[in-house]
């Protein structure tokens, strides 16, 4: 009991209570004794018996507060052990002292074990420095230290704790004294794991929400019965229904009617075996069923029991669709692998034969554990050189035609490739052309029949020498039946009737002395034959096809010329016009014989020659009317050679008879060139059909001129207009036509420059936006989807034309131009939309397709300048994939999205352009970085003199930087040129500090000088220009760069001037001072020069 106690209120309590003990304890004969005692005695005696008493009194009380103290004791560690919460003490070791139950079974130990052990073995070691810290915290201020970190069990487990620690304090409250480092720490701990679960389930929660809207796949929960209890948006989206036709009803009624019962009878399945993995057929709203493939597992409750389905379904039906279509396509491949008429086999780098198919097999032969070269070839090994192989080398296709299989051809193509599974393989396909092959020969033959027969025709009609013309037919006749000998007779007849023979032409007819004589004979006689009485004239006197493969057995066998060699075969053909013989036609010794096919084959050539025979005989008979007729065309020449149109005449197979020289000047022609030549030869090939239709009206009665492209000589066209007025005879038979023909190119060429400018952009050649508008119309169609759109504009280009003149300008248009036509493609529609816009139209692109014509816009202009400045386009896409989206709503958006781009370029480019305006001045006069250089520094010696601040020192830099800028504008002659200026180039001078402000208004973050720019040539007394200012109306700082401009010019020197000395540059700003210069700036100049604070 402290002695404090004595003094207080409970110490005088407890005496009088003492006092009334002592008196109510009195003894008489105590009394009697004490009254023989003296009063300090008596008095002494009293206050033993009091202060005794009172020791009893608190021995008592002792006593009873022990026994209090014992069951709070107990009551405490009852709570103690208890509590929920862990609590220990921790000494100035670090170790636990106390520690009730819930901090032991917390760190999983026995309550007697975790005595005693230090507390940092239970911090787990990547909190060890969080524990240390806040430990260290408590000991420096003794402040409640509370956090979370966590804990290790005795297993080696973590798990999370909060912890809170405190120092002791004495009965007062005080913090136990620590000098002597003796200490204690009470501690509190909660195990957080509960609190954690709950907090990162929530989050989990949270997540799981917003995921489950936002999910790509469809989501479904079913309760117990099979009904909905959620669906998430992609569920909705995919069926079309919304949530509350869905929610509460029996998934059941949303499948298509032959699933129903399948779902019935399986969905008790699914909820016993906890999963599922299925297909349904589903009904969209809409009435569209969708194949939706399922996959599910159930949800259970704490107990174990079932609470609801989770099931994600995705609509696979295209994938289905495109599944059955691919099988469809395979199977049709293989069956057409299968039944190809032609071998396919892959070979592998090992000779061996990877697969075959049918034809391979049948023909060639089963080359299963055979090699190439065997299959083929029958070799032991690889053939030396072989091409086929070669292909695994060079990786290229090849394609050969090559004779295999008892003369069969095959068109053969071969691809190398990788297999699926990294093995190279070549595909070969061979393909049997034999009867192509067959059939091309037959039709060149045919093909040189007609050009023999039409050759000549021509030759025929153009008036070659007849004899040669028969004797081109006859060698068209022999070859074309792979004969040896031949001949071309005409059938006359004497006036009795007599048939003869009259030789047109005839092969090989000198072969010896013997025969060399009977042609000399025969041309004496004017080669007729007048013997009929053989095989050459046995069609003449039968009036049919003869054919005999052993004329030596044939009855007719005679008729060979001496000399001539045997014939082995021969073939003799009446040649008839109408029903009249007129001549015949023979050919012997073709290998293997004749038959009638030949006789079929050569028709058209016996018809032709018939055909030649009887113009020949119409000739003669005509001779004397076309010496009439003649005189007429005379007429008529003459009148045609003075006409301005030009004028062609044709024959009824086409063919030009006559043109005047009008028609061969406009086409490029000699006027002999143009007889014989066919219609078609002055006609392209695609007019052709027009320009016959065309013919053929007329000869209807329908006379209407036509235009027509006319091809001239060197393959250049024209334009004509061409009235043609068809001939025909009393039979209605066309016999040829006259045409009339002007030339009308210059007015053709006229209208198409005017269409091609009214489509165009005259500066960029590209198209305009009329043509563009015009063309987005016929696009905008669904076939066209996806559309995409592309909108581009220059940056800067006003700044550059304002700058360098609208000239610069339109080359930095047109460079742009040529930067969209190097980068899109040849199917891209590139506009010019506006004055530095442009638009470009790519029908049936995909937004990731134009993306990367955008990227390769960008990459292609950043390579790209002119006169240092850099072409900088901003642009922006958008693309149109339904048909019910706009282009207008597109052009909109991709304008939207290249304005955005525009802001954000924007400025980049004006600090290009400034860039390059610097670097062309400093090119083309003084202003150079040196020059510049100088200025500031002088002009930073005054302003420290007038002391501005750093702000404006900073803008009397910026200012002396562009004080000239608009000189960039003039030219370099002007501004370097050594004598006196003109008043024209001086009045040209003076307008630069007005463009100067021009360009730096331009521009944000330099607007803050552009006064100055514009007032750096103004005078203190008012005579400067532009605007006449005077004294203090001049800005301050246009003020000291005026006269630190004339100071570095007098200093450093020009062409035209020698620098000068400081005493003259002193003398000459005197000479200045309130006239050109401001007075005060003039006195620290001249101060700055004393001191030499500035750089001479």
């Amino acid at each position: 009991m402290n002695s404090k106690t004595n003094d207080s209120g409970d110490g005088l309590e407890l005496r009088w209570l003492a006092e009334e003990q002592v008196y109510k304890k009195s003894d008489p004969e105590d009394e009697k004794i004490e009254a023989l005692l003296s009063p300090e005695m008596r008095r002494m005696l009293h206050e033993l018996r009091v202060h005794k008493t009172m020791l009893e009194m608190q021995k008592e009380e002792l006593h009873r507060a022990q026994a209090e103290i014992n069951l709070t004791r107990e009551r405490y560690f009852d709570l103690f052990n208890l509590a929920p919460s862990g609590y220990c003490t921790i000494n100035d070791k670090g170790l636990i002292t106390e520690s009730n139950l819930a901090a032991a079974g917390m760190l999983g130990l026995p309550h007697s074990e975790i005595l005693n052990q230090p507390i940092s073995h239970y911090i787990a070691s990547e909190d060890q420095d969080l524990f240390i810290f806040h430990y260290n915290n408590l000991i420096e201020t003794g402040a409640k230290q509370v956090c979370e970190l966590r804990l290790r069990k005795a297993d080696g487990v973590s798990f999370w704790a909060r912890m809170e620690a405190v120092l002791s304090r004495d009965v007062e409250g005080d913090l136990i004294d620590l000098n002597d480092m003796e200490f204690v720490i009470r501690v509190i701990l909660v195990d957080l794991t509960e609190t954690r679960l709950i907090k990162a389930l929530k989050e989990s929660e949270e997540r799981f929400s917003l995921l489950f809207e936002r999910a790509p796949l469809g989501y479904q929960s079913l309760d117990e019965e099979g009904c909905f209890i959620e669906v998430n948006q992609a569920w909705v989206e995919t069926l079309g229904y919304t949530n509350d036709e869905v929610i509460g009803k029996w998934f059941g009624d949303f499948l298509a009617p032959e699933y129903v019962e399948a779902f019935r009878e399986r969905f008790p399945i699914f909820k016993a075996q906890g999963k599922i993995h299925s297909e349904f057929e589903m009904l969209h709203k809409n009435g569209e069923r969708r194949i939706i493939a399922f996959d599910g597992r159930i949800g259970y409750k704490i107990d174990g029991n079932f609470k609801q389905t989770h099931c994600i379904l995705q609509d696979i039906t295209e994938q289905r669709r495109s599944e059955q279509a691919l099988a469809l396509e395979q199977k049709r491949f293989s069956m057409l692998f299968e039944s190809f008429p032609g071998y396919i086999y892959l070979l592998a780098p090992d000779y061996s034969i990877r697969y075959f198919n049918q034809y391979f097999a049948e023909q060639i032969g089963d080359p299963q554990g055979r090699f190439c070269y065997e299959v083929f070839w029958g070799h032991p090994a690889p053939c030396e050189d072989c091409l086929t192989f070669k292909a695994f080398e060079t990786g290229m296709p090849r394609s050969w035609e090559w004779e295999f299989l008892a003369s069969k051809t095959f068109a053969a193509y071969e691809h190398p490739f990788i297999d699926s599974d990294g093995t190279e393989l070549i595909l070969e396909i061979g393909i049997d052309i034999t009867a192509q092959k067959k059939a091309e020969e037959a039709l060149k033959k045919r093909n040189n029949l007609l050009a023999a027969l039409n050759q000549a025709h021509d030759q025929f009609i153009s008036g070659h020498e007849t004899a040669h013309v028969y004797r081109d037919m006859l060698d068209a006749l022999v070859e074309s039946t792979d004969s040896t000998y031949g001949f071309i007779d005409e059938v006359i007849h004497d006036p009795d009737g007599t048939p003869y023979k009259l030789s047109l032409g005839m092969s090989n007819i000198s072969w010896d002395d013997a025969s060399e004589r009977l042609y000399e004979q025969l041309k004496s006689q004017k080669m007729e034959f007048r013997n009929l009485q053989n095989l050459a004239g046995a069609p003449v006197l039968e009036q049919k096809v003869i054919i005999a493969n052993d004329p030596s057995a044939h009855q007719q066998s005679g008729g060979v010329p001496p000399g001539h060699p045997p014939l082995t075969s021969y073939m003799g053909i009446p040649l008839f016009f109408g029903k009249e013989l007129i001549g015949v036609a023979g050919v012997a010794n073709r290998p293997g014989g004749y038959n009638e096919e030949i006789v079929d084959f050569i028709k058209p050539l016996t018809e032709a020659c018939a055909a030649m025979i009887w113009a020949g005989r119409f000739a003669r008979r005509e001779e004397e009317s076309f010496t009439a007729l003649k005189a007429s065309e005379e007429k008529f020449r003459l009148l045609a050679e003075t006409a301005y149109e030009g004028i062609w005449i044709m024959n009824g197979d086409y063919i030009i008879t006559y043109v005047n020289r009008r028609l061969a000047e406009m086409l490029g022609y000699e006027m002999e060139e143009m007889p014989g030549r066919p219609m078609e030869h002055l006609l392209f090939s695609d007019d052709y059909d027009d320009h016959m239709d065309k013919m053929v009206n007329r000869r209807r009665g329908q006379f209407e001129s036509y235009e027509r492209r006319l091809k001239c000589k060197d393959g250049s066209a024209i334009w004509a207009i061409i009235s043609a007025t068809p001939q025909e005879d009393a039979a209605g038979r066309f016999l040829g036509s006259f045409a009339m023909v002007t030339d009308i190119t210059a007015r053709k060429t006229s209208e198409e420059k005017i269409r091609y400018l009214s489509f165009h952009d005259r500066l960029t050649g590209l198209y305009n936006r009329t043509y563009l508008e015009e063309e987005m119309k016929r696009l905008d169609t669904e076939r066209q989807l996806p559309v995409s759109i592309i909108m581009a504009d220059l940056n800067g280009l006003k700044l550059i034309n304002d700058t360098f003149g609208h000239a610069t300008g339109d080359l930095l248009i047109k460079r742009a131009s040529d930067i969209f036509r190097e980068a899109c493609r040849e199917e891209d529609i590139i506009a010019r939309w506006g004055g530095d816009e442009f638009l470009i139209l790519l029908p049936q692109t995909t937004a990731w397709e134009a993306d990367e014509v955008c990227s390769r816009i960008k990459r292609v202009s950043q390579k790209t300048g002119i006169m240092g400045l850099p072409v900088s386009i901003a642009i922006g896409s958008a693309c149109k994939d339904n048909i019910s989206i706009s282009i207008e709503g597109i052009i909109r958006e991709a304008e939207d999205r290249m304005y955005r781009h525009k802001l954000t370029e924007g400025q980049s480019i004006k600090n290009a352009v400034i860039k390059a305006m610097l670097t062309t001045l400093e090119e083309k006069s003084f202003e150079t970085e040196k020059h510049i250089r100088r200025m500031q520094l002088t002009a930073k010696q005054i302003a420290l003199k007038l002391n501005l601040s750093e702000t404006e020192i900073e803008r009397l830099n910026l200012l002396v930087k562009l004080h000239d800028i608009g000189n960039v504008k003039l030219l370099k002659d002007i501004l370097l040129k050594e004598t006196l200026l003109t008043a024209d180039e001086w009045a040209e001078i003076k307008k630069h500090p007005e463009i100067g402000y021009r360009i730096v208004r331009t521009m944000e973050e330099y607007t803050n000088v552009a006064d100055e720019v514009l007032a750096h040539h103004e005078r203190w007394d008012g005579s400067g220009y532009p605007r006449g200012l005077k004294g203090k109306e001049i800005p301050l700082l246009a003020r000291i760069v005026a006269i630190c401009d004339t100071y570095e010019v007098l200093s450093s020197g020009r062409p035209y001037k020698k620098a000068q000395t400081a005493e003259e540059i002193a003398a000459e700003l005197k000479r200045c001072s309130g006239t050109q210069f401001d007075p005060e700036l003039v006195a620290i100049m001249l101060s700055l020069l004393k001191e030499g604070l500035i750089e001479e």
